[in-house]
C-alpha cells in the first residue's frame, strides 16, 4: 500500500538479551538513541495497557507529541506499542530482542505508520517512498547508536 510506511531493521549486539531488552524497553532511554525525542512520559509501570507520550522535534523545527500504548509485552523479548484506535494517525512500533548465542543478540526495531501520521508530524504530506528512504536511514543510525551505547557501557 503506497499510503503506508513500514521500516524494519536489525543489528547484532554483543550483550545479553536481558541487558539489551532492559535498555530498549525503557522509553526514558529513547532520547539517547533517537535524537528527535525531547521528552517521554510513561504513565505507569511497563505492562500491557500502559500509555506513554513522546514529544519529538522533527527536522529541527516540527514539534510532535504522540500518545501510544503498550499492546504486547514479552519481558526480555518483545515490546509492541501503537497509537490508540481513536487517534487520527496510525503508528505501530515493535522492539524485539532475539538471542543468537551467549551474549550475542539481534535487536529488531520496526516502525509502521500511515500517511496521516506523516502529515500530522510535518504539517504536509510526502510520498511514502521518500519518507521510507529518509526514515530508514535514521533507523540505521538509531541501531548503531544503541549498539555503541550498550557495548561500550
Amino acid at each position: 500500500m503506497t499510503d503506508y510506511v513500514r521500516i524494519a531493521q536489525s543489528i547484532t549486539i554483543d550483550a545479553s538479551q536481558e541487558r539489551v531488552f532492559q535498555f530498549v524497553s525503557d522509553f526514558r532511554n529513547d532520547w539517547q538513541w533517537r535524537p528527535e525525542i525531547r521528552r517521554v512520559e510513561l504513565r505507569g509501570p511497563l505492562m500491557i495497557g500502559t500509555q506513554l507520550v513522546q514529544d519529538a522535534t522533527l527536522l529541527g523545527f516540527f514539534s510532535l507529541s504522540v500518545l501510544t500504548e503498550v499492546v504486547e509485552l514479552e519481558p526480555g523479548r518483545r515490546l509492541v506499542t501503537r497509537t490508540p484506535a481513536e487517534y487520527d494517525a496510525h503508528i505501530f512500533n515493535v522492539r524485539a530482542v532475539e538471542e543468537l548465542s551467549v551474549d550475542v543478540v539481534r535487536f529488531v526495531y520496526e516502525l509502521s505508520f500511515d500517511k496521516a501520521a506523516v502529515k500530522k508530524a510535518l504539517r504536509f504530506a510526502l510520498p511514502a517512498g521518500v519518507v521510507s528512504t529518509f526514515y530508514g536511514a535514521a533507523v540505521r543510525r538509531y541501531l548503531g547508536t544503541v549498539k555503541h551505547l550498550i557495548e561500550e557501557s
